[in-house]
């Protein structure tokens, strides 16, 4: 019966080790990317749903040409494929939101060690938006967006997003 306790020591130690020669790794430095990929989407896909009934209309205007050579065909298109733009945009803005709420917990544990979730995680953030600006806080004063409670304040306006599931066309695929 205590044959097998040897190797669940074994296992212990190896993982143990694994773990500390892995987590010693890294410098720990503060890094707010994540926290503010997280609250720019949660605040931003809200706007996106608001926007749906725009980015919808721009979708199925950018998507005429590839639908149909016809006057006919692109007026059928423009009547019965704008709703389904519409809830395919409205659904793309609510998972954002969804996903800007699931990356607020590692942004906030990943805020104060040097690592950040990789930007594909951040896949509903890639489309074409109808506001994307450049915050100037983000980058002025470079340690601004390091203070906590002004992270916030350090965000990249970007919503509108036109989602690149509904786009057709050679470049749907990148959203441009």
């Amino acid at each position: 019966m205590s044959s097998g306790l040897p190797i669940v020591r074994a296992l212990a130690a190896a993982a143990a080790l694994t773990f500390a020669l892995w987590g010693g790794a890294a410098p720990v430095q503060a890094s707010p990317d994540t926290f503010r990929m997280a609250l720019g989407n949660l605040v931003g896909g809200s706007l996106d749903t608001a926007l749906s009934p725009m980015t919808a209309t721009t979708a199925t205007i950018d998507n005429l040409p590839h639908v149909s050579d016809s006057a006919a065909g692109q007026s059928a298109y423009a009547v019965f494929g704008w709703p389904g733009q519409l809830i395919v945009q409205a659904l793309a803005g609510g998972l954002r939101s969804a996903s800007g709420a699931l990356q607020l917990v590692p942004g906030l544990a990943l805020f104060f060690v040097k690592a950040d979730l990789d930007e594909r995680f951040d896949p509903f953030a890639g489309g074409e938006a109808l506001v994307d600006l450049e915050n100037p806080l983000g980058a002025e004063p470079p340690w601004l967006k390091y203070v906590l409670p002004l992270t916030p304040f350090t965000i990249d306006p970007k919503f509108g997003i036109t989602a690149p599931i509904g786009q057709y066309g050679p470049n749907a695929s990148t959203g441009k």
